[in-house]
């Protein structure tokens, strides 16, 4: 998938409502598609795993953003997420956003953050798990579920 300024533009649009959190975020990205009938699903694609992996890591993404809105939120996520060089991003943001989000200190954060789960969820867990393992377990939530097909009966 090669990203361009539409793409990248459609992701900042999408997270932008989702974000205002006034629907829950599937009937958000479904009206958004519906108004965008002529997205490709290969664009489709790109702009909910986008949306989607934004959420999942909002709490650690909001640390390593100077600013967090939409737009540095994609970014962070395309480079801290998915592992999206910054030569490539340079075209989409300026090469100080690019190192600041690169180059933020992430050792030392609070364990909510870190796992990207809330304080409360981390406050039920530390009871009976270490903070090793409620760091493993964020880890793996923030991983795409695994899809099955079922083939017919035969």
């Amino acid at each position: 998938m090669e990203l361009t300024p539409p793409l990248l533009q459609l992701a900042t649009q999408a997270l932008d409502l989702v974000l205002d959190f006034k629907r829950p975020a599937d009937a958000e990205l479904s009206a958004f598609f519906r108004d965008h009938k002529k997205l490709g699903p290969h664009d489709r694609a790109f702009v909910a795993e986008a949306v989607f992996g934004v959420l999942r890591r909002y709490r650690y993404l909001s640390v390593v953003v100077p600013a967090a809105n939409p737009r540095t939120l994609v970014i962070a996520w395309l480079i801290k997420v998915r592992g999206m060089s910054g030569a490539v991003l340079e075209q989409f943001a300026k090469p100080e956003l690019i190192d600041h989000i690169r180059n933020a200190k992430t050792e030392d954060l609070p364990l909510g953050i870190a796992a990207d789960l809330p304080d409360w969820v981390i406050g039920k867990l530390q009871p009976s798990m270490s903070e090793a393992d409620i760091l493993a377990l964020g880890r793996a939530l923030e991983r795409n579920g695994v899809r099955f097909l079922r083939g017919g009966g035969g």
